[in-house]
C-alpha cells in the first residue's frame, strides 16, 4: 500500500488547523460581538436613566396626581419636559416614570405622543424595577421584558425625595434591534465558516500533489475571508468614518513562501479585530463632546476606589469643576457657543490635571479623581487652572465677551469621616458651591 507523503500529511494538518481556527474564531467573534453590543446597550440606557432621574425633583414627583397629568400642571410639565428632552434629543426609544402603589407598580408620566400609558396603569413587573424602588440603586434587566408595546431591555434609576425613593425612571431598548444585529453577525460568520470548510475540503482533495499552486489558492481564499471579516466589523459599527480611517498595513516585503503569506493575512485579520474591540471600549468610556472620560468611566473608577476604601488602602482627592455663567452664555450666545465653552473648559482642566483624571458627569460639570495627592497639590492645581483660564481669555479664541472660568471644590478622603465616595463628593460639592456663590457675589458687585 502506497504511503502518504510527508508533504501531503503537512498539508492535511495545516488544512485541519485552519478549519479549526476559523470555526473557533467565528464562535468567539459572535460571542464577543454579542457581549459587546449588550454591554453598550446596558451602559447607554443606564446612563440615560441615571441622568434623567438626577434631574427630576423628587418632591414634585411624589406630589403628582392624576389631575396634574390631565390638567398638565406646571409640576407635570416640569418632569415631562425632562423626559421629552431625553426622548427627542438623545434618540431614546422609550422613557417614562413609575412608582409603587401598594403591591403594584404603575406608570406616572409617559411622554410618548402616540400611545402614552395612562397615569396609574399597571406596568409589567421587572426585577430591575423592583430592585431600583426598594434599594435606591440603578439596575438593568438582563432578560428582555415583554408587554403590549413589544420586548425590551430596560434600565431603572431611582428618584429621591431626600433619602426616600419615591419612584424611578425607566428606559427601554428594543430587543428586536439586538436580535437583528446578532442574526446578521451570525449569518456572516456562518458564511465565513462554511467558506473555510470548503477551503479545507479543497486543501485535502486537491493540494496533495502541487504544494505551491495549492497554497496560493489558500491565500486567495483567506483573502476572501479577510474581506468578509472587514465587512462584519463595518456592520458592527455605526461609525463608518472610523473604519474608513483604519487601514490594514500590508507587509513591506512578500514572504518567501505561501505559508508565510497566509500567516501575514491571519495576523492582519487578528489586528483588525483587536483594533475594533479597543475602539468599542474607548467609545463606551469617552464623552463625545469633550473627548474626556464620561460618567460610565467615572462610575467604573469609583467602584475601584470603593474597594480600596473597604480594604483600608484609599488615598485620593475628589475635585469638582463647574463652568460659571454657562446658562447666561447659552441664553445670550446660543448653545453652540455654550458647547465651545464646555469643550475649551475640558481642554484646560485636562491640561492641568491630565486627561486620564478628568470625567464629564453633566452638562458643564467635571470631576477629577487623583490618588496619592495632598491638599497643597490641589491648591497648586487650582492656581494653575486660574492662570490657564486667564491666558485663554486673553487669547480671544472664543471671540466672545464672556470670560471662561470655573467654580471649584475639593475634598480629600478622610477615613475618620468618610465611609463611601458619596461622603467625599458631598464635602467637595459644598466647597464648590461656596466658591460659586463667591464668584457670583463678585460678579454682581462688578455689574452694579
Amino acid at each position: 500500500m502506497k504511503k502518504t507523503t510527508i508533504t501531503t500529511q503537512v498539508i492535511i494538518i495545516v488544512a485541519a488547523l485552519l478549519l479549526v481556527f476559523n470555526v473557533v474564531l467565528g464562535a468567539l467573534l459572535i460571542q464577543q460581538a454579542k457581549s459587546s453590543i449588550f454591554e453598550m446597550i446596558d451602559e447607554r440606557i443606564l446612563d440615560i436613566s441615571n441622568s434623567a432621574a438626577a434631574l427630576i425633583d423628587g418632591a414634585v414627583f411624589e406630589a403628582l396626581t392624576e389631575d396634574d397629568i390631565k390638567n398638565k400642571t406646571d409640576a407635570f410639565r416640569q418632569i415631562n419636559s425632562i423626559l421629552e428632552t431625553f426622548q427627542n434629543k438623545i434618540a431614546c426609544d422609550y422613557i417614562y416614570t413609575v412608582k409603587q402603589v401598594g403591591d403594584e407598580f404603575v406608570f406616572v408620566i409617559d411622554p410618548d405622543t402616540e400611545e402614552p400609558a395612562p397615569f396609574g396603569s399597571p406596568i409589567v413587573y421587572s426585577e430591575a424595577m423592583y430592585n431600583a424602588l426598594t434599594t435606591g440603586q440603578s439596575f438593568v434587566d438582563k432578560d428582555a421584558i415583554a408587554d403590549k408595546w413589544g420586548q425590551y431591555y430596560t434600565s431603572f434609576s431611582p428618584i429621591f425625595n431626600g433619602n426616600k425613593v419615591v419612584g424611578c425612571v425607566g428606559v427601554d431598548f428594543p430587543k428586536e434591534w439586538f436580535d437583528q444585529k446578532i442574526t446578521r453577525i451570525t449569518v456572516t460568520v456562518v458564511i465565513g465558516c462554511t467558506l473555510s470548510m470548503l477551503i479545507g475540503g479543497v486543501i485535502v482533495a486537491l493540494f496533495a500533489a502541487r504544494v505551491r499552486s495549492k497554497l496560493n489558492k489558500v491565500h486567495v481564499k483567506l483573502g476572501a475571508l479577510s474581506s468578509g471579516i472587514d465587512e462584519l466589523t463595518n456592520r458592527l459599527s455605526e461609525d463608518k468614518d472610523y473604519f474608513n480611517s483604519y487601514v490594514q498595513n500590508e507587509p513591506d516585503k512578500k514572504a518567501n513562501d505561501e505559508i508565510g503569506t497566509i500567516s501575514d493575512k491571519i495576523s492582519n485579520m487578528h489586528d483588525t479585530l483587536n483594533h475594533y474591540i479597543d475602539y468599542m471600549r474607548l467609545q463606551a468610556y469617552t464623552d463625545k463632546l469633550t473627548g474626556v472620560k464620561n460618567s460610565t468611566a467615572y462610575y467604573s473608577a469609583t467602584e475601584q476606589l470603593f474597594q480600596k476604601i473597604e480594604s483600608g488602602n484609599a488615598n485620593f482627592a475628589l475635585i469638582l469643576f463647574d463652568l460659571n455663567g454657562l446658562k447666561m452664555i447659552n441664553d445670550e450666545l446660543g448653545h453652540a457657543i455654550g458647547d465651545l465653552y464646555i469643550m475649551h473648559g475640558a481642554k484646560i482642566i485636562s491640561k492641568v490635571l491630565g486627561k486620564d483624571h478628568v470625567y464629564r458627569i453633566g452638562g458643564d460639570e467635571f470631576i477629577s479623581l487623583i490618588e496619592n495627592i495632598s491638599e497643597d497639590d490641589v491648591k497648586k492645581y487650582f492656581e494653575q487652572l486660574d492662570q490657564e483660564c486667564a491666558a485663554f481669555n486673553q487669547s480671544g479664541v472664543l471671540k466672545a465677551d464672556k470670560p471662561l472660568s470655573f467654580s471649584k471644590g475639593y475634598a480629600l478622603f478622610d477615613p475618620h469621616l468618610d465611609t463611601s465616595i458619596k461622603d467625599v463628593f458631598t464635602r467637595a460639592d459644598v466647597n464648590m458651591y461656596d466658591d460659586k456663590k463667591a464668584f457670583y457675589s463678585k460678579h454682581d458687585r462688578r455689574s452694579n
